[in-house]
């Protein structure tokens, strides 16, 4: 007499499977957050459209025109990095809809921080007619990836600070960047790195798609962590303080 398998009843939980496949299964969970991580870095993406842009149709070029359209193209780059490392943190929380934090980010710093976006773009200028009238040597192309390498450096530190700080004035904000950034050289030196990392991963034949597609999120959130690990952005005293 064969014995008829037991079926499962409305009430009855469902077994291993059915909860891995579930809404709240650990598959569909992955797959939110794998989905946030490709939200962000696109947002990332979109909101460096003028500089992909310029570099596709323009370039680099001896012209003042091109020269001026370069710092023009740089002007959306601190905001999309303020918002990419304010969204990292949200992904590394776990927190809700990281995406719409991505821009709501990036208008409260267009707002707020439009003079850090005139930073990189002086720098872009300044260092474009340098090259210019000195000449593309060795020397002038060492000088200007270490001066590009500062302001990348001193763009995160403030990124940070100014999501940590919100209502501080803008020379406080920069003389705390500054600091921090010179009590604790290694950490502006673990962000070139992971940039590093990131920019080469991304440049990869097959992978690099993929890499444009996720590195700047895992980037934002290995900053975070490097920050967080290191007490650069003052989140372990927030949450003491708030214990």
């Amino acid at each position: 007499m064969s014995r008829r398998a037991p079926q499962q009843g409305p009430g009855r939980p469902p077994g291993r499977i059915g909860r891995a496949l579930g809404y709240d299964g650990i598959i569909a969970a992955l797959l939110l957050g794998a989905f946030g991580w490709f939200r962000v870095s696109v947002s990332f993406l979109v909101a460096l459209i003028p500089l992909v842009v310029f570099q596709a149709l323009v370039g680099w070029q001896l012209t003042h025109l091109a020269l001026w359209l370069g710092a023009a193209a740089l002007l959306p780059a601190y905001p999309a990095l303020e918002a990419l490392l304010t969204a990292g943190a949200v992904l590394l929380d776990g927190g809700p809809r990281p995406g719409r934090a991505f821009w709501v980010a990036l208008g409260r710093s267009v707002r707020r921080r439009w003079w850090a976006a005139i930073v990189p773009s002086a720098a872009a200028l300044l260092l474009g007619y340098d090259l210019a009238v000195l000449g593309a040597g060795a020397l002038a192309l060492l000088a200007g990836a270490v001066a590009s390498a500062l302001v990348f450096v001193l763009a995160i530190g403030l990124a940070c600070r100014s999501s940590a700080d919100e209502d501080r004035q803008a020379l406080a904000l920069v003389a705390d960047a500054v600091r921090r950034i010179a009590v604790r050289p290694h950490i502006p030196l673990t962000w070139l790195l992971l940039a590093a990392v990131i920019v080469l991963a991304s440049s990869l034949p097959v992978l690099g798609a993929l890499g444009w597609m996720f590195g700047p999120a895992a980037f934002a959130v290995t900053v975070q962590i490097c920050n967080r690990g290191l007490g650069f952005d003052g989140h372990q005293a927030r949450m003491a303080e708030g214990a």
